[in-house]
């Protein structure tokens, strides 16, 4: 299958120097690259996994990679990266990565998954909480299937220059074009939420992490709240029965 590019964007660095960058889906070529960009700054980074400690624990981190070539693997899942637009169109280094599941409402998350490692066994618990409720949530709102966020990364040398938003935004261009009523995601970082607003993204949920942390035995090292927010697509139309 060919790489559709999503969009192509120039950014300036604090530095006053100009990147021009692309959006586009990951080649099944660059596999390996997208895995290693997940482990070294998500997986030991994001919020709920540093709360859980996988970064201390080198079977949490093993088992952590093989979700995630699994996940790359797995035609429900949708994987873009960033890479800086060159003239040729190869794609060098992934400076970015974001990835998507089609989730339909039903049956419980990760319900029967077991992990060799705590830490990881802990992680999905707090996960599949947020996620019962992010169902719950789709249902009342009578959306039957929908993009939940599996992940957003950037490499450090490539933060603060709108490449986050530019994952939002071909989120909501992917339910456009595969005619998917909505996307989700947990956004844990005010920067990634007053984004989200800009680009008409709604939030349904607050979560307390503190509370959340105490009602599953994890101690979160900072407070504040996590918005589950989604973007609702206004050109849906759903299937009709035959």
């Amino acid at each position: 299958m060919s790489c559709r590019v999503w969009s192509r964007f120039q950014t300036t660095r604090s530095d006053g120097t100009s990147v021009k960058l692309r959006i586009q889906d990951l080649p099944e070529t660059r596999l390996e690259d997208a895995v290693e960009l997940f482990i070294q700054y998500f997986i030991l980074e994001e919020t709920f996994h540093k709360a859980v400690g996988v970064a201390g624990n080198p079977q949490a981190i093993s088992e952590s990679r093989v979700i995630v070539t699994k996940s790359m693997q797995d035609p429900a899942f949708h994987h873009v990266i960033c890479c800086e637009d060159r003239d040729d169109d190869a794609v060098g280094q992934i400076v970015g990565a974001s990835s998507i599941e089609l989730s339909a409402i039903g049956p419980e998350p990760f319900e029967g998954i077991k992990f060799e490692a705590d830490e990881m066994q802990k992680i999905f618990m707090l996960l599949g909480a947020v996620m019962s409720d992010t169902h719950n949530i789709m249902g009342e709102l009578h959306i039957s299937n929908f993009y939940d966020d599996r992940g957003i990364v950037v490499h450090p040398k490539f933060r603060q220059l709108g490449i986050a938003r530019e994952f939002l935004k071909t989120r909501c261009l992917a339910c456009v074009t595969n005619n998917i009523p909505a996307t989700g995601a947990l956004m844990t970082c005010i920067a990634t939420q007053k984004a989200a607003e800009k680009d008409n993204w709604e939030t349904v949920l607050e979560v307390d992490l503190q509370e959340l942390g105490r009602n599953h035995g994890v101690t979160f090292e900072y407070g504040g709240v996590s918005k589950l927010m989604i973007w609702k697509n206004p050109q849906y139309k759903p299937l009709q029965n035959m």
